[in-house]
């Protein structure tokens, strides 16, 4: 089960009838502890949200895992802050979820499509850093022996040293390029985000 599934379930489970705090409360862990009185913190959301979805996550990349646990999170504080205001102005908790559920769908939609974006650049970037390397391995294959030519001669030798500089310096100058990509997309989603 993914956040979004069990934030759909934690709705519907709302609507039935059911209180947040028996959802939250009628966990395993939570009734091991063996606590009559539990307080409804981010702490217990966010364990309330690992146990539904970190039983899919044992496959997963420790990256994807770190990523999956900010944003439950991230939810977990959604929720908590969702629960306070239902608690202060006494609008209905499952109103307040299914925003929290709109607002992590449209975060998460924003980053696999920024992850999609960048997808391809990053892909002919390595194959661009690669063709060097690519062109001698082609050279050798045809019988051009062009690594004898770079290391046996003093001309060889300058046009590697040539070549391992330019080398260098564009793979830097493309870094440096993702890097303000990537930057300039992260600040259109929080300024798109800040907006809605």
């Amino acid at each position: 089960m993914d956040i979004e599934e069990a934030l759909a379930s934690l709705v519907a489970s709302l609507k039935a009838g059911s209180t947040f705090e028996n959802i939250i409360c009628n966990d395993a862990a939570v009734r091991r502890s063996g606590s009559n009185h539990v307080v409804v913190n981010v702490d217990l959301i966010y364990a309330w949200l690992a146990s539904r979805c970190l039983q899919s996550a044992n496959n997963m990349s420790s990256r994807k895992r770190r990523n999956l646990e900010e944003h439950m999170r991230q939810v977990a504080e959604n929720i908590a802050a969702a629960y306070e205001l239902s608690n202060t102005l006494g609008c209905a908790m499952s109103e307040c979820v299914a925003a929290t559920a709109a607002s992590y769908h449209a975060k998460k939609r924003g980053e696999d499509l920024q992850s999609e974006v960048a997808a391809m650049p990053e892909a002919t970037i390595k194959l661009l850093t690669a063709l060097p390397l690519l062109a001698l391995l082609a050279g050798q294959l045809l019988g051009g022996n062009p690594l004898a030519l770079l290391v046996t001669t003093a001309q060889g030798w300058g046009l590697l040293a040539v070549g391992s500089v330019c080398y260098g310096l564009g793979l830097v100058w493309v870094r440096s390029m993702l890097r303000m990509s990537r930057h300039a997309m992260d600040c259109a989603a929080m300024r798109s985000q800040y907006e809605s």
